[in-house]
């Protein structure tokens, strides 16, 4: 289990980033796919509470599952909306514990959000 004290770190750093200049990027996919992707995820939207937030901490589980879906590590999702403070920390937890020159590949239901805010920043 990753740690919320990393997690809440991460998504503080995160969000230090937001609000700096974003770096030159030139998008693989357009930037208007990108923002419907986010726009229409059910799962990013902050407005549709699923779960009562006064009776549970937790409202779901963010999981690293290697190729072969066994779970390596999970992050308990606490707080509401579309934030990526989940996902980036469960893979700088991850590439920090393998080789340099290790590949990995990333699949995410809405990685192309997160592939265009890591080069942004």
């Amino acid at each position: 289990m990753i740690l919320k004290a990393f997690v809440n770190s991460v998504g503080d750093h995160i969000e230090g980033l937001c609000h700096t200049h974003p770096k030159p990027y030139k998008p693989i996919v357009p930037n208007e796919a990108v923002d419907n992707c986010e726009r229409t995820h059910e799962a990013a939207n902050g407005h549709k509470q699923k779960t009562n937030m006064d009776t549970f901490d937790d409202t779901g589980m963010m999981v690293l599952v290697c190729r072969h879906d066994i779970p390596l590590f999970f992050a308990n999702i606490d707080t509401l909306g579309k934030q990526q403070k989940y996902a980036v920390p469960l893979l700088k937890h991850f590439v920090s514990l393998i080789p340099p020159a290790a590949t990995i590949a990333v699949l995410y239901d809405v990685g192309c959000v997160l592939d265009r805010s890591l080069n942004l920043v």
